[in-house]
């Protein structure tokens, strides 16, 4: 049966999480804590786990909207450090925080499309306008795009490939705290990735990499989801080494 898609409030007074007709309401008042991060006290006193169902329900029903799709208004500044906060949170093998976020909005997006379609046309040659345009608004479709960034470190014991998935990890929280904000996600990462020269132009040093670029807005429409892959066919009980 396919998952009934959550919907999330966005009122600035209340946090609703709805499953069918039944409602787990939040207070409508809400502190800062010592970071400025706003925080919403459940009104039962079961906590977490009477909100067990409808948290299920809406990562059954996460997609990724349009990038073309996302429009203003973006996360505000109090919002994003929530986001930022819940990223965080993942599993960080000797506590090296090996990632930052960058945040690319205003004017900032237009200057990156440019410097980008100049990179473009350095590698390839004069493009045809669409194409020119394409790479000109790569950042500025949505009003604000975050780049999860990799800062692996050197240790002695932790390999870096752990490092770069406790990045993913941090991604995806921070998508999913974006979408129970109320705001629409898509992640890419695109040629200019790959590329030290497009690194540079998105402010990452020589030894980081990218994660993805997480493009938010808001979105009032219904996305349709695309097929999955059956979750029985992806796991199983241990039947002893590899045999080959």
């Amino acid at each position: 049966m396919k998952p009934k898609a959550v919907a999330i409030s966005r009122q600035k007074t209340h946090r609703l999480i709805r499953q069918d007709d039944k409602i787990a309401a939040f207070e409508p008042a809400r502190r800062l804590t010592a970071y400025g991060v706003l925080q919403a006290k459940p009104t039962r006193q079961t906590g977490i786990c009477a909100m067990t169902s409808p948290i299920i329900d809406f990562l059954l029903a996460r997609t990724s909207v349009p990038i073309q799709d996302l429009k203003e208004p973006a996360p505000n500044d109090t919002e994003i450090a929530t986001m930022i906060t819940a990223a965080v949170r993942v599993p960080d093998h000797g506590r090296l925080a090996p990632w930052r976020f960058i945040l690319y909005r205003g004017e900032a997006r237009v200057e990156i499309g440019q410097k980008l379609a100049a990179l473009a046309e350095e590698r390839n040659g004069p493009m045809p306008e669409g194409r020119r345009n394409q790479e000109l608004t790569r950042f500025s479709r949505a009003p604000l795009v975050i780049g999860v960034v990799s800062s692996a470190k050197d240790h002695p014991k932790i390999p870096q490939w752990e490092m770069l998935l406790s990045g993913g990890m941090a991604a995806m929280n921070l998508i999913l705290a974006a979408n129970a904000l109320g705001y629409g996600t898509n992640m890419i990462t695109n040629w200019y990735s790959d590329m030290p020269e497009g690194r540079a132009i998105l402010g990452l040093a020589p030894d980081e990499r990218v994660i993805g670029f997480i493009h938010v807005g808001s979105y009032d429409g219904q996305v349709q989801d695309r097929p999955r892959p059956d979750p029985a066919t992806l796991y199983g009980d241990y039947t002893g080494p590899w045999q080959g």
